[in-house]
């Protein structure tokens, strides 16, 4: 269908995000989806797009005074989001919390999906030793997220995957597609498949973007999904990071 130039397009009405012929497919898949060069492409990948998020979120409700705490529980709060910042800063958001936290695992992958289906994203009666492990690292905003969920949890649900559509569609992708019409590109959800010509502009603006919707710089993950270019990532993620193209020679 991606050869034929045939793409479906749906978007969610709970959650804004946008599904297609490729956010359908497995991972292993990827690697063959390729340019107008029949090249593979770049996968640009937000590392800990929820944890990102969740800080947005907080930041978002005490500015607009939209959390009610009494002043010492408030200020408790502003200290563990600080804290929470220097987190999402670290080398990695899930192995620097899994060490920090009264929790037994040394599998990060494992640690991550817990942390978001036993914490983040956890039911109000979910009473799990992980969800327990996280509270003793920041109780006050395993308090606060909790009072969103028993008030509506549809609704906090949904809200980290609007953000996520929000940011990549309709900003990354959009300012992107308007600059570089002719560019090979494809969201898949927080993650965005481009050719290597474009991809350190791509992650430039990624980053820049990022920090302004999130409050902090994010992370941004690199893979090249064709061998060739994979030595190369320095050049997508060097410190040089100007607007020019890139080539795989």
């Amino acid at each position: 269908q991606l050869a034929n130039k045939r793409i479906t397009f749906s978007v969610s009405n709970n959650c804004d995000r946008i599904y297609t012929n490729v956010t359908s497919m497995p991972k292993l898949v990827r690697p063959f989806i390729q340019d107008n060069n029949g090249d593979s492409l770049v996968e640009l990948d937000f590392g800990a797009f929820n944890a990102f998020a969740l800080y947005r979120f907080l930041i978002k409700k005490i500015n607009t005074n939209e959390i009610a705490l009494q002043e010492e529980e408030l200020n408790g709060l502003k200290t563990e989001l600080y804290e929470y910042g220097g987190f999402l800063l670290s080398e990695d958001f899930y192995t620097k919390l899994m060490r920090q936290s009264l929790n037994n695992s040394n599998d990060r992958d494992k640690f991550k999906k817990h942390f978001l289906k036993n914490w983040l994203n956890a039911k109000v009666e979910n009473n799990s030793k992980f969800r327990k492990s996280i509270e003793s690292v920041f109780p006050m905003i395993s308090k606060v997220i909790t009072a969103y969920k028993a008030k509506d949890y549809k609704t906090y649900s949904n809200t980290f995957m609007k953000m996520e559509s929000e940011l990549v569609n309709r900003t990354i992708y959009k300012q992107f597609g308007e600059k570089y019409p002719d560019a090979t590109i494809y969201t898949i959800f927080d993650c965005v498949l481009i050719e290597f010509k474009y991809s350190k502009i791509l992650y430039k603006m990624m980053i820049d973007e990022g920090a302004k919707f999130f409050g902090v710089e994010p992370r941004v993950k690199v893979k090249c999904l064709d061998p060739r270019h994979q030595k190369l990532i320095d050049k997508i993620t060097g410190s040089n990071l100007g607007n020019e193209d890139l080539t795989g020679e």
